[in-house]
């Protein structure tokens, strides 16, 4: 990625590579999907690129706060996976797979970050595939909680689990904290 690629973040909404996620992600989508993932994207104001690009969040910003108000939502407002994108750009593998929270779009998370393939041609067929059907009704459970084992364990002491089945409210995976190194 070059500085004119950085400077022309500062007036488009998103990158190639964002681009041709979502078209890869709204085909897979049913068919009644589509209008409302097309009407999303179409409200994102604010894309926020975290680190090296492995999530980049996206907000529908109104008078300076996240509203999806005057959106049309996913009936299921369940947080989850909804698609996984795999590519290949500048010999490498990547998988991208987008969010869904409150019934709207919310996050790609990319491994490895896509920051430096950001503005580079694909160099296979992608490979694409709906993880969750955003028209179902909501189970009220998350499917899509990441984080280190000291993250979960503050969770649990918030109270994030359910007193009458002792399960969590949502899943937890455990991955790697970032800021201290060697602990799983």
């Amino acid at each position: 990625m070059t500085i004119l690629h950085d400077i022309s973040l500062l007036w488009t909404r998103f990158t190639p590579l964002e681009k041709r996620l979502f078209a890869e992600v709204r085909a897979v989508l049913p068919e009644a999907a589509r209008p409302i993932f097309d009407a999303q994207v179409s409200a994102v104001t604010k894309s926020q690129r975290v680190l090296k690009w492995n999530e980049i969040c996206y907000y529908r910003m109104k008078r300076g706060k996240v509203s999806w108000s005057d959106v049309p939502l996913f009936p299921c407002t369940d947080d989850m996976e909804l698609a996984k994108v795999r590519f290949k750009a500048d010999v490498k593998r990547f998988k991208a797979i987008l969010g869904s929270v409150a019934g709207h779009i919310f996050d790609f998370r990319l491994q490895p970050g896509g920051r430096s393939v950001a503005f580079a041609l694909w160099e296979d067929t992608p490979s694409t595939r709906l993880l969750d059907d955003p028209m179902r009704q909501p189970t009220g459970r998350s499917k899509r909680v990441h984080c280190c084992r000291l993250g979960s364990t503050f969770l649990r002491d918030m109270g994030m689990v359910n007193r009458e089945s002792g399960l969590y409210t949502m899943e937890i995976r455990h991955t790697p904290c970032p800021w201290k190194l060697g602990s799983s």
